[in-house]
């Protein structure tokens, strides 16, 4: 009952008048049964979200993600092993792609993973000098270098003159050692020409002056003539363990 009916109620015998009975509730003046269920379930419905949301842990990322390197993606970052600088010597005997004049316009392509330096162009010469120094940041000492000679054209797609690959695991493995206590000009290691490889003639890995090289004569592959002389030296990062 209203307060203000309480009183009003109250009051009205004093006055000779009596109050009018309040009526009954009926049944259709009584509330639904079931007239707060719906919001109890509303209620319950958001409690289940928010249940649902908190124990439901952070999605892992998409492929797609990881490939276009997303906020989501943690790519592993690979391990500097150190530096290798391939000196490319010069070539002999290469192909010849201009029958006019006897010669060709090589240059040479290395490729390591992702990785890709090239030569300069030496014009008109099928027996190149080059004598240049390209460096290759080693990661994972498992890819073989790979190597491609090319002959650059003016007008035209640059012709392959020939490829070759050659492995540095064995390099890189010595050159990660203590070699402190071996004698200056140590042999350290002969490799063989074989069928797996590319090599034209035995090549040694040495260890000279404080410095882990090796000379490298190529027989290039997909072509009917030429090779390629490279001479590797390994380089040290300071701060990176060996």
């Amino acid at each position: 009952m209203h307060p203000c009916g309480a009183i009003k109620n109250r009051w009205l015998p004093a006055l000779g008048v009596q109050p009018l009975p309040l009526p009954l509730p009926t049944a259709s003046m009584r509330p639904p049964k079931f007239a707060c269920l719906p919001s109890l379930c509303v209620a319950v419905r958001r409690l289940l979200l928010l249940l649902q949301r908190a124990l439901t842990p952070l999605r892992s990322p998409r492929p797609r993600e990881l490939e276009r390197g997303g906020t989501n993606s943690h790519p592993k970052m690979e391990c500097l092993l150190g530096l290798l600088k391939v000196r490319v010597v010069r070539g002999v005997n290469l192909a010849i792609c201009d029958p006019l004049t006897h010669s060709s316009d090589p240059y040479v392509v290395l490729r390591l993973g992702s990785q890709k330096v090239k030569s300069s162009i030496k014009y008109h010469s099928i027996n190149p000098e080059w004598n240049e120094e390209l460096t290759l940041s080693i990661t994972n000492m498992m890819l073989p270098v790979k190597i491609e000679v090319f002959d650059k054209d003016t007008f035209t797609k640059d012709d392959s003159m020939g490829d070759a690959e050659f492995c540095i695991l064995d390099f890189v493995e010595i050159a990660k050692k203590d070699l402190s206590h071996v004698p200056d000009g140590t042999v350290m290691k002969t490799i063989h020409p074989e069928k797996e490889n590319c090599f034209a003639t035995e090549s040694q890995i040495t260890w000279k002056d404080g410095k882990v090289s090796q000379d490298i004569v190529l027989k290039l592959r997909n072509t009917e003539t030429g090779e390629i002389i490279l001479h590797l030296q390994w380089v040290n990062i300071p701060g990176v363990a060996r």
